[in-house]
């Protein structure tokens, strides 16, 4: 009778019995794959954006998964384009404590949390983009989209 270092019986023999029980572990640990273990991640389709943004949310901050960040990021929605999938977005950088406009295709978002109309506690309003300057007609034009 053969004996292991736990005291545990081999009884057919030490030389018959091959298995090594850490070495089996970290040799096929990273190749085993459980699919009730992965996350489910939740493409956000355009029509949902559009959606958002119909209710009245346009500029209303959000949280997602960025691929462009490969992580969870803090998000202004501005608008989405519905013949290119782009969505265009403010994206907080929380390293830098700035915000910096962002596009995204919606196949690279994965799930849309509302937050609301303001930033969280100790995230800054994003700055507006500075108006372009009206065209030099303008006082003679005053009612024109342009000058308004």
């Amino acid at each position: 009778m053969y004996y292991d270092q736990n005291g545990n019986e081999y009884p057919y023999g030490y030389e018959s019995y091959e298995y090594e029980p850490y070495r089996y572990v970290t040799e096929y640990d990273d190749d085993y794959y459980d699919e009730r273990e992965q996350p489910q991640t939740f493409l956000v389709p355009p029509n949902a954006i559009q959606q958002e943004l119909n209710r009245g949310r346009r500029g209303h901050f959000y949280q997602t998964r960025l691929a462009s960040y490969n992580r969870m990021m803090l998000i202004q929605l501005l608008g989405v384009n519905q013949n290119t999938g782009m969505v265009s977005m403010n994206v907080y950088l929380p390293q830098q404590r700035r915000w910096v406009q962002h596009q995204e295709h919606f196949t690279d978002m994965s799930g849309l949390t509302y937050l609301g109309p303001y930033p969280p506690r100790g995230v800054p309003f994003p700055q507006q983009p500075p108006r372009p300057p009206r065209p030099w007609w303008c006082p003679q034009f005053p009612w024109h989209p342009a000058c308004r």
